[in-house]
């Protein structure tokens, strides 16, 4: 069974599933999915192969029709030994995170914490918008004569990216080499 909500409200919404027949228990999946056309973003490295022990830069943007700042955003990295490592991005200019250009809507993070081990890391980046302090940034790609942005409203909203990698050499389950 599935609904769709043309005009939802902003809040916490509760769903209750009662069972056709109450007796013995109901096995049930809910997923909720949400849909806005203007919010789009990428958790991106820029190259394709990297060693342990090697820093990778990570980089974010997210755009409601075009990039935006002043997001709050947070992250982990999954290791492959089953750890996990805290991701702190930036957006400010701080060259300590691989940021250049303050509040260009492209965050930046340098991720250290190979420590030489090789394998498959997940990353999972968390932006959250509370509508207010989120700007579209000021030194963005310039227009062409006539062309114009309009500047919607930035509405509250989350989402999640996720990227993978794999950091140096990782065998091959079932193949010849192991």
């Amino acid at each position: 069974m599935a609904f769709q909500v043309e005009n939802p409200a902003a809040g916490e919404w509760q769903v209750l599933i009662l069972p056709g027949h109450p007796q013995g228990t109901v096995d049930s999946q809910f997923f909720v999915f949400s849909q806005q056309p203007q919010i789009d973003g990428a958790l991106y490295a820029p190259q394709r192969k990297y060693n342990p022990g090697d820093v990778v830069p990570l980089f974010l943007q997210v755009y409601f029709d075009q990039p935006i700042t002043g997001l709050a955003v947070s992250g982990v990295a999954h290791l492959p030994d089953g750890g996990v490592a805290p991701l702190r991005f930036d957006d400010t200019g701080n060259s300590t995170f691989g940021d250049i250009v303050p509040r260009d809507g492209l965050y930046s993070a340098l991720f250290d914490e190979t420590h030489g081990n090789p394998g498959t890391y997940n990353f999972e980046v968390q932006v959250e918008s509370d509508g207010v302090s989120v700007d579209y940034p000021e030194n963005g790609e310039r227009l062409l004569p006539g062309e114009s942005f309009v500047l919607d409203p930035i509405p509250p909203f989350r989402r999640n990216f996720t990227m993978s990698l794999v950091i140096g050499e990782e065998p091959i389950k079932g193949g010849g080499d192991e």
